[in-house]
């Protein structure tokens, strides 16, 4: 299989994962639904490598917007994509870099 489509389909069932997890978690709170975000994109940013995380952690609250689970406003989801997207790079350098 070509690394491209391998790197475009893991990163395709991260956001999946991810947003899904966000749908199914949104009723117990901000404290486990946000557990289970940083969860997938630690493990988009390990197992898909760093723009993987970067992919997912800037699409999902996008995704998440459009699907009425994300941020109230629109407003607010670049700031949560931007968090997402620093969160994810500091664990892909830091975290990967041990493993």
């Amino acid at each position: 299989m070509n690394k491209k489509v391998r790197w475009i389909t893991e990163t395709a069932v991260m956001l999946a994962l991810l947003v899904a997890l966000q749908a199914l978690t949104k009723g117990f709170g901000q404290f486990v639904t946000g557990s289970c975000v940083n969860l997938v994109l630690a493990m988009a940013a390990l197992s898909g490598g760093l723009w993987s995380g970067v992919a997912v952690a800037v699409l999902s609250p996008f995704c998440a917007y459009a699907l009425g689970i994300g941020p109230a406003f629109l407003q607010l989801v670049p700031c949560v994509a931007l968090g997402n997207a620093v969160y994810a790079v500091l664990f892909a350098l830091l975290v990967g870099k041990w493993l």
